[in-house]
C-alpha cells in the first residue's frame, strides 16, 4: 500500500484509515453496509467485530506533512475481500471502498477527499 498526501489535505488535519481484510463470506455484506462514522465510533459491536478472528484490520494515521508512506500488508490466501475506511472531515456518512486484498493499492489524499488506484496486473 502506498499513501500520498497533498499539503493541506483533509483541511490540514490528520487522516485515519483502516484496511479491513475479510475471511468469512458472511461478514462481507455486513461490513459493506457500515458507514465510515459508525466504523470509527467504536461501539461494542464494532470493537467485537474488529477483534474477530475472521478479519484483519490494519490502521494507518497520517498527517498532511507526511507526504508519502509505503506499507507492506501480509494477506492470507483465504481472504474473500477487503474494504478501505478513510475518516476525513467530509465523508463520515459514506460507505467503505471495496478493494481487492491481493492487488497493490495507492491512495492519494487531497484537500477535499481522496482517490485510490489498484494495480490491474496482480
Amino acid at each position: 500500500m502506498q499513501i500520498n498526501i497533498q499539503r493541506e489535505a483533509n483541511n490540514n488535519s490528520s487522516i485515519l484509515s483502516e484496511i479491513v481484510i475479510i475471511y468469512k463470506p458472511e461478514l462481507y455484506s455486513q461490513i459493506s453496509s457500515i458507514t465510515v462514522k459508525d466504523w470509527f465510533t467504536n461501539t461494542q459491536a464494532i470493537i467485537a467485530l474488529k477483534k474477530s478472528n475472521d478479519l484483519q484490520v490494519y490502521r494507518f494515521e497520517t498527517t498532511p506533512d507526511s507526504l508519502q508512506s509505503s506499507y507492506l500488508i501480509d494477506v492470507n490466501s483465504s481472504a474473500v475481500g477487503a474494504f478501505l475506511f478513510n475518516r476525513l472531515s467530509n465523508n463520515l456518512n459514506t460507505y467503505p471502498v471495496q478493494i481487492n486484498p491481493y492487488k497493490d493499492l495507492k491512495v492519494s489524499f487531497f484537500n477535499l477527499g481522496f482517490n485510490y488506484l489498484q494495480d490491474s496486473e496482480k
